[in-house]
């Protein structure tokens, strides 16, 4: 700033005080009441004059200076016009933000507030937004006033915590708070200036809605986890990029016989476990999976050793068109299974029947003249014939023992069960066999636990269940073996008998069609002999399970249900 702009207002001013001071000396200086009263005249005068001096200055000081005089509200006397122009608008600028600022605060729709700790009491500096009118609070009920002022004490006490926690330079503390039947959540930020915490600033956002969402979320959720978790059947989800399962329900446990942990610890165990036939043929419709359609019957071998069939079927899930999720249902269809084979088996014993009924009776007639013929010849011929004439008794005989086997599938008897205890029954069959045993070199372990076990059942069809199979675990070991015969209780009111030999053991192939009519693993077998006995057992509400290795044995479990001698007395 250059000095002309300033000095002759300077010395004008500086020329006013020294004249009033002079007058003022002037004054003080007179004797006399009348002299003084004219030196006040003076003074007046004196003042009048440099008033109108000072006046002219100005007038010519606007034409000698007029940058000077451009601008009457300057902000300082000592500015020239465009600086103080630019003060005036900076602090506008100033006025208008801070207008906005405060708007923008008030109309925000979350919360914002500041607070500082005076006397080990945290007082509210600043507080606004829309979220506060939600929450039933103005700024001037919060504004100089601490948390107990509008909120009861156990709420304040627990809020008092989290300001503490920020008061003390933790970074960013954050708790949901709840007033008004509104949830907000509040984020606390210490403000630091030469390492001390001289404030704290906090913002909130009103989260009611959300936690309702998820809520609702969190209920939805728990119903599928007890629909998931409650059904018999194993559902699962799978990730169709990364092929991962990200869910297994807990039936998953009960099916396959190993836990939900040691799957997600080893994922390929699940196709390990796989029967070997099917195996590659489940695998490779995993990899073909594109559409997210999986449709799939496998069987698959516990680690009890046990079989079981499993129909396993996906759907995809689409999020705006692309293939999110694949999720299904795999249910344990064995009894399914069983069932089905059951029915084709009564469908082939049906067909058989009607057959059998008309063999039967074509047959028995002409059987019974044969052998009464044959008896007669063998009274009446010599000695040397006589051998002939047993043979052809005896043959007579099985065709009359075979159409007797017909007559059980073609027209089943009435049977009447009675109680019958099933230990006695056991030894009296081992009893009858054992001279065969002995002549075949074959030892009989009996290991049964079936001593006050009753069942309900027609003795002479059990007795003729229980002969073909120990005959035919016989007639496997020609070589001689052994023969183990174990009972145990399988499941509530359900009785297991397994008969287990170390013979020649039947393949796997042939096992299927075990029980067939007049499918038999023995050169003159006729392949009734099961196949009645399945159906025996299937009256008693039984049924009969077959496992074989060739070169190792086979065992044949038997299961019946039974009653305790106390359950009845």
């Amino acid at each position: 700033m250059k000095i002309k702009t300033y000095i002759v207002p300077l010395l004008v001013l500086l020329a006013y005080v020294a004249s009033i001071h002079s007058v003022s000396f002037f004054i003080s200086s007179v004797d006399g009441v009348e002299n003084k009263a004219i030196a006040y005249v003076i003074e007046f005068l004196v003042m009048l004059l440099f008033t109108f001096l000072v006046i002219g200055l100005i007038g010519w000081g606007k034409k000698r200076y007029p940058r000077f005089f451009e601008n009457q509200a300057s902000a300082c006397p000592f500015m020239n016009a465009e600086q103080s122009l630019a003060y005036l608008r900076t602090k506008a600028v100033l006025e208008i933000t801070k207008e906005d600022y405060t708007n923008i605060l008030r109309q925000q729709q979350g919360m914002t507030f500041k607070f500082v700790k005076v006397d080990g009491r945290f007082i509210h500096t600043l507080c606004d937004g829309r979220l506060l009118h939600k929450l039933g609070l103005t700024p001037e009920e919060v504004v100089g006033k601490e948390l107990r002022d509008f909120y009861p004490e156990d709420m304040a006490k627990n809020k008092e915590t989290y300001y503490q926690r920020a008061w003390d330079g933790e970074e960013d503390v954050v708790y949901e708070g709840c007033a008004n039947d509104v949830v907000y959540l509040a984020t606390l930020r210490p403000v630091i200036k030469n390492g001390e915490v001289v404030e704290v600033i906090s913002s909130c956002v009103d989260i009611t809605i959300l936690k309702k969402t998820m809520q609702a979320l969190n209920e939805s959720e728990e119903r599928f986890r007890q629909i998931a978790e409650h059904i018999e059947e194993v559902f699962w989800i799978v990730d169709p990029n990364t092929r991962k399962f990200l869910y297994l329900s807990p039936a998953y446990e009960r099916v396959w016989g190993f836990s939900r942990k040691e799957f997600f610890r080893d994922p390929a165990k699940m196709f390990r476990v796989i029967h070997p036939d099917d195996r590659e043929r489940i695998i490779q419709a995993q990899d073909d999976m594109q559409t997210g359609y999986f449709d799939h019957e496998y069987r698959i071998v516990r680690t009890d050793g046990t079989v079981r069939w499993i129909k396993d079927r996906g759907f995809p899930v689409y999020v705006d068109g692309v293939l999110h999720r694949i999720v299904g249902i795999a249910e344990d269809i064995t009894d399914l299974r069983l069932n089905e084979e059951l029915l084709i088996k009564s469908e082939k014993l049906a067909v058989l029947g009607e057959l059998a009924a008309g063999i039967a009776h074509e047959i028995r007639n002409p059987l019974t003249s044969l052998r009464g013929f044959v008896q007669l010849m063998q009274k009446q011929q010599g000695q040397e014939n006589r051998i002939y004439m047993d043979i052809m008794l005896s043959e007579i005989n099985r065709i009359n023992a075979i159409v007797g086997e017909f007559l059980v599938l073609a027209k089943p008897t009435v049977a009447s069960f009675v109680s019958k205890d099933i230990h006695g029954i056991l030894q009296q069959i081992v009893l009858l066999l054992e001279p065969d045993c002995l002549l075949h070199n074959i030892t009989v372990e009996d290991a049964l636990e079936t001593e006050g076990m009753l069942i309900m059942c027609e003795e002479n069809s059990l007795k003729q269940v229980f002969i073909n199979i120990l005959k035919n675990a016989i007639d496997s070991m020609p070589q001689g073996g052994e023969i183990r015969i174990e009972s145990q209780e399988w499941e509530e009111g359900m009785l297991q008998i397994t008969i287990i030999d170390n013979g020649c053991g039947i393949s796997e192939e042939r096992l299927r069609n075990i029980g067939e009519p007049f499918y038999t693993t023995k050169e003159k077998g006729t392949g009734l002999g099961l196949m009645v006995s399945y159906k025996i057992i299937q009256n008693h509400q039984g049924r009969i399970e077959i496992k074989s290795e060739v070169g190792k044995g086979t065992a044949v479990a038997i299961f019946l249900p039974f009653q305790r001698v106390q359950a009845i007395a």
